[in-house]
């Protein structure tokens, strides 16, 4: 049986390493977020905005992953999970984006019944703001499919759920990089949601041990659903 990405050694990666991870990332965020609203508020169209907003974070993960866990402990790219592309993944990957939209729909519907008055989901007023022009369609879709994906995953699977199996055995591993994958969303509502989204992609990531379908499959989910909200905003 092959070695998985955090069998290769035991990694110099503290809890404090990650700890600082996590604070610079919430505060170079908010900065970005800061600075998105800023410029926006000033008359950049909202595709130009959103660009900024999505670009921004995903490249500051990315910068934080590769500064902690690649330049100062030096882990590397395989042991992430970041291996050589395998096509014959694709399906695979495809797939289980599609079995996650199913099943976070399940559970966001679950939470809808009994209830009053419908949920909003909270990220679809992000994209209300920045607007459902072809230009912001268009941007919104390569990023979420694309460059967003690659960086969270790269994260929350390779440093993230690679640390906590070098620590734990699968389902408490999987459960709490899921719910720390879902709370970092910053959308209390779709916690639950995003949870299952999570589940699915730890699974596959330790089936596969690669995070390549991790990233198809984040990238189908994101795509399936934005899709949809550009579709039913077009129709009214």
């Amino acid at each position: 049986m092959p070695t998985a990405p955090w069998q290769y050694r035991a990694w110099p990666i503290s809890f404090s390493d990650l700890l600082l991870l996590l604070i610079v990332l919430i505060l170079g965020t908010w900065f970005i977020a800061g600075f998105a609203g800023l410029l926006f508020a000033g008359g950049m169209p909202g595709a130009v905005v959103g660009l900024i907003l999505l670009g921004a974070q995903a490249a500051l993960l990315f910068v934080l992953v590769r500064a902690v866990a690649i330049r100062w402990r030096g882990l590397t790219w395989p042991e992430l999970g970041l291996d050589v592309f395998d096509k014959r993944l694709m399906p695979i990957g495809i797939l289980m984006g599609v079995v996650a939209v199913v099943l976070s729909s399940i559970v966001f519907g679950i939470m809808q019944a009994g209830q009053e008055e419908p949920l909003q989901n909270p990220q679809e007023n992000l994209l209300r703001a920045i607007g459902s022009g072809s230009g912001a369609a268009f941007i919104m879709i390569v990023l979420a499919t694309t460059l967003v994906p690659f960086v969270e995953e790269l994260a929350f699977r390779g440093l993230l759920y690679g640390w906590l199996r070098q620590r734990f055995d699968i389902w408490p591993s999987v459960i709490a990089s899921s719910l720390f994958f879902a709370v970092m969303h910053d959308a209390p509502l779709l916690i639950l949601p995003i949870t299952v989204v999570g589940i699915v992609l730890a699974l596959l990531y330790e089936r596969y041990q690669s995070i390549w379908p991790c990233v198809i499959a984040h990238g189908t989910f994101n795509g399936i659903n934005l899709l949809f909200f550009y579709a039913s905003a077009a129709s009214g």
